[in-house]
């Protein structure tokens, strides 16, 4: 069995991160496959985050246990002191897929953050590109780039009904990359676009967000592009063939 750590402990653990106890408000799906959950708590006046950065919900898993399970902070709104959170169902009946189906207006939940490393870099343009994991930091810091600010995101979903609509003041190049039938894990569509992007000749910055080999594939073919390894953000949102359903936030 892990051992996780308790809110107040892990409050006390990791640097930077604060604790809230807050209610759900709001529990509806977006898109087929795409579940919001709106949060809420006069806390929240005081939270502060960076785009792309992430929460961690501690939520029931089986038994007795709880666990933590980290989601992107889609939107923040300090005047209503809510907070927006995406969570991508795989269908693969994990504690925080589960908890999300059946959680109810009224719920509490213990929340801690925020968390990540990754947000926005300095740099003159911006490049995206991920699965339906990494939609909602794409969204998150696309939305946060200044006004006119060249962008281009490549996200694979699998069919038009998990397109979502973007409302930002950046130049960006939205592409949707439609996997059909195909098993999600495979970099082959997200790469050809990487290569085919016409990309200016001033060194920008790009961000990654997929499945494990994914990920470190799509850094190969950015790095092929000319992007030395800091000018790439990537992480892997989960793993192919890799169950963590037991398994806690931090290990």
């Amino acid at each position: 069995m892990n051992d996780v750590s308790r809110p107040d402990e892990l409050v006390t653990r990791i640097q930077g991160v604060g604790r809230w106890t807050l209610r759900v408000t709001e529990s509806r799906m977006t898109t087929p496959r795409m579940h919001r959950i709106r949060l809420k708590g006069s806390g929240l006046g005081d939270f502060n985050y960076l785009p792309g950065q992430d929460v961690m919900l501690w939520v029931p898993a089986d038994g007795e246990r709880m666990l933590y399970r980290r989601y992107t902070i889609r939107h923040f709104d300090r005047e209503t002191r809510s907070l927006d959170l995406d969570i991508f169902v795989h269908g693969k009946g994990g504690p925080g897929e589960n908890w999300a189906k059946t959680v109810q207006t009224g719920d509490i939940v213990d929340v801690v953050g925020p968390r990540g490393k990754i947000s926005l870099a300095s740099a003159p343009w911006h490049l995206f590109a991920g699965d339906e994991t990494y939609i909602s930091a794409t969204f998150a810091m696309l939305e946060a780039l200044p006004a006119g600010t060249p962008a281009w995101a490549f996200l694979e979903v699998a069919d038009l009904g998990e397109e979502q609509p973007l409302t930002a003041n950046a130049n960006v190049q939205l592409t949707w990359i439609h996997r059909g039938n195909a098993s999600p894990g495979d970099p082959a569509a997200l790469v050809a676009a990487i290569e085919s992007a016409k990309l200016p000749a001033s060194p920008g910055h790009a961000y990654i967000g997929a499945e494990l080999q994914v990920a470190r594939t799509l850094h190969r073919a950015l790095e092929a592009r000319g992007l030395d390894t800091n000018q790439i953000s990537s992480k892997a949102y989960w793993g192919r063939g890799r169950a963590n359903a037991s398994i806690g936030e931090p290990k």
